[in-house]
């Protein structure tokens, strides 16, 4: 067993930490299940969530390495480039 972190910013103002012990050969997505961040935020599908493992977004299907750490994305609110043209 081995301890992987998750952590995801549910809003700009808020950050959310799950420590999960894992076995090897366990997947992103089930690291995900495991930790119960989804019995907290019930309107989220877990097929449709971005992650990533040190600012690099992977597949669910992705085995994690020991101390791991995962980032659940938000999805944008804005397209960039129209953010930037509006703020012109």
């Amino acid at each position: 067993m081995h301890t992987i972190e998750i952590l995801l910013s549910p809003s700009p103002n808020k950050i959310e930490r799950y420590c999960v012990a894992i076995d090897e050969q366990t997947t992103l997505q089930a690291a995900i299940q495991a930790s119960g961040l989804l019995n907290k935020h019930t309107d989220w599908d877990i097929h449709t969530l971005e992650a990533g493992i040190y600012g690099k977004k992977v597949a669910l299907e992705t085995v994690l390495k020991p101390q791991d750490r995962i980032e659940i994305y938000r999805p944008l609110q804005i397209d960039p480039k129209e953010a930037r043209r509006k703020r012109q």
